[in-house]
């Protein structure tokens, strides 16, 4: 198991492996007029698939004011990038097998001097993006992260072979930014730029 650090983010990859399944057509027969049919057979091997966690988003809130932090405010996200997504691949060949996909705020926001933003949140909401296959998934209304354990964001249903992404942008269907950072009212602060750091875990479901 493997774990990637980005800027922002975490990502973790977990790889299974499935079994394949042979498929075949009926045996030779021979019609009333003489027409044969004959077996078509083929070996699917889904030995090398996978099911991973392909990319993570970043989040940036812009600059708070003094008056932010000293009343408490709501940022939204400023990403514009329509890459900015979460991203997962299923190839196992396996059709038993569901998953999900967590999030936990594993480090706060903390300054180069190492002065925390203490009690700061996020909140995620993402919004469907795109698949290559069915869209039998559960998006969380929104999933709130506090440092207090791991909190779903989107399950899949069932499993299949294709990529999903769900997009984190500043804007979406529902007229709000796909991530809100939470700044409670906070008036001894000091300034800088605050950094925090999510884990995304992805995992199978049976």
């Amino acid at each position: 198991m493997n774990k990637f650090k980005k800027a922002f983010s975490l990502s973790l990859t977990t790889l299974l492996l499935a079994s394949g399944t042979p498929l075949m057509a009926n045996a030779e027969t021979t019609d009333a007029g003489g027409n044969k049919t004959s077996d078509a057979t083929v070996d699917i091997d889904a030995s090398d698939g996978a099911l991973t966690l392909d990319a993570v988003p970043n989040f940036d809130f812009g600059t708070a004011s003094a008056k932010d932090l000293l009343t408490g405010a709501t940022l939204d996200l400023t990403t514009t990038a329509s890459t900015n997504n979460l991203q997962i691949t299923d190839t196992r060949g396996n059709g038993n097998q569901a998953w999900t996909v967590t999030a936990d705020l594993t480090k706060p926001f903390t300054s180069t001097d190492s002065t925390t933003l203490a009690n700061a949140t996020l909140k995620l909401a993402s919004e469907a993006g795109t698949t290559d296959s069915v869209q039998d998934y559960t998006q969380t209304d929104s999933a709130t992260l506090s440092g207090n354990g791991a909190q779903p964001v989107v399950e899949k249903a069932s499993a299949f072979a294709g990529t999903s992404r769900y997009a984190f942008t500043s804007t979406s269907a529902s007229g709000h930014a796909a991530a809100q950072l939470i700044l409670p009212a906070t008036p001894k602060f000091k300034a800088g730029t605050y950094t925090g750091e999510v884990t995304w875990t992805l995992a199978s479901v049976q």
